[in-house]
């Protein structure tokens, strides 16, 4: 996350994380998590 990445080496202020990572669980966080939860799911059956 190149976002991430400038706050660290001070390009970008830290108050930018939240909506950094509100961008990205919105774009393809929840996804994710939805492509676990369902796998984690189908091995305990």
């Amino acid at each position: 996350m190149a976002g991430v990445s400038d706050i660290i080496q001070a390009r970008r202020p830290m108050s930018d994380l939240d909506s950094l990572v509100g961008d990205w669980r919105n774009s393809v966080g929840d996804k994710m998590r939805g492509v676990f939860q369902d796998a984690i799911a189908a091995a305990k059956v």
